[in-house]
């Protein structure tokens, strides 16, 4: 074979490996490694809301006159007994303190004060905390001339909620109280509750009602606490706006222990004239789940490391916590949080 010859096989064999290698890059894709980032970010809540409502307790002396009624008072009861109180007496009856023993009967009240079914609210810090998370890239696509990318966050993170505040609030102090006649029978030491079935000291089921109104005031305060610890998961999308920076946004569950801690304390004056303090303090735990919408840019300083800064929304309802009439409740309905934190992916 000449060396012309030679020439034209190897010029041949050359072209067909060349159409060999296009073809394969043709059809066949090669896989785009799985990419993870770890985000790490601070965290401001803004919009939750702390307040205390005052519950006024519902009525249930009954009317003025009558007997053959149940009536349930501040400091105690007068109650239907197995006989149906016959004769007009009942043994089915309780009292709390030995002054409620006086002149020959059972006194027995019911006060109101001028906080009562009224709501006060408190002074809120802004929430501060912050978040870990871990991020999945699943896929790549177009949009446009750009390449997209989705994939799915879970993060855990905590925040701290604070509220307190002190009012002073003028109204009525009206106290009612109802006397049950002893019909000379002497009432056992207080406290004393009877029972349905008895048989027991007889006590009148029919009322004397004397209501008395004073004007008063009332200094209130009171200290609403919370730490939320918990999570948030779901899926997101980035689309690069420059070689450096891109938007991602995402959406998804939400949820949230919240351990809550609610303390006041409130003085009532009456007429001019200092009653005792009543205070109290209640710690309550329970979780609070809802959804999320969050949204950021992301400044890519390199393909490993990038900052981000951006916004979240959060619906958790609303964290209650009682104590002796008096309700804390902390507003999550409609939280905005402002995030900035670094990104490391690998």
């Amino acid at each position: 074979m000449n060396s012309r010859s030679i020439s034209r096989l190897s010029f041949l064999a050359t072209g067909l490996v060349g159409c060999g290698s296009l073809g394969a890059a043709d059809y066949t894709e090669a896989p785009t490694p799985a990419t993870y980032k770890i985000l790490v970010s601070t965290r401001f809540f803004f919009n939750v809301s702390t307040s205390v409502s005052h519950a006024s307790s519902p009525d249930r002396t009954g009317p003025a006159t009558g007997g053959g009624l149940n009536r349930i008072y501040d400091d105690g009861a007068v109650l239907l007994d197995i006989s149906g109180n016959a004769g007009g007496k009942t043994w089915n009856w309780a009292y709390d303190g030995p002054a409620q023993a006086a002149g020959g009967a059972i006194q027995q009240s019911r006060t109101t004060g001028p906080r009562h079914g009224s709501t006060s609210d408190l002074d809120t810090d802004m929430s501060f905390g912050g978040e870990v998370g871990w991020s999945w890239e699943l896929r790549r696509f177009d949009i446009g001339k750009r390449e997209a990318r989705a994939g799915f966050d879970l993060f855990a993170g905590w925040n701290q909620v604070s509220g307190k505040g002190s009012s002073l609030a003028t109204g009525s102090y009206i106290v009612q109280t109802d006397s049950f006649a002893l019909n000379g029978v002497t009432p056992p030491l207080a406290p004393y509750a009877g029972s349905f079935a008895g048989p027991g000291p007889l006590l009148s089921d029919n009322p004397t009602r004397s209501t008395v109104t004073q004007a008063a005031t009332s200094q209130f305060a009171g200290d609403l606490d919370a730490t939320m610890i918990g999570f948030r998961v779901g899926p997101w999308i980035e689309i690069p706006l420059t070689k450096k920076l891109s938007w991602n946004t995402g959406f998804g569950f939400s949820s949230f222990h919240v351990d809550g801690s609610f303390s006041f304390a409130e003085q009532i004056s009456v007429a001019g004239v200092p009653q005792a303090v009543v205070s109290g303090k209640v710690d309550r735990a329970d979780w609070k789940s809802g959804f999320y919408v969050d949204t950021k840019l992301n400044w890519n300083i390199n393909p490993e490391w990038s900052v981000f800064a951006g916004l979240q929304y959060q619906y958790l309802g609303t964290f209650k916590i009682e104590n002796m009439g008096r309700k804390g409740e902390i507003g999550l309905e409609s939280t905005i949080g402002v995030t900035a934190g670094v990104g490391f992916s690998f």
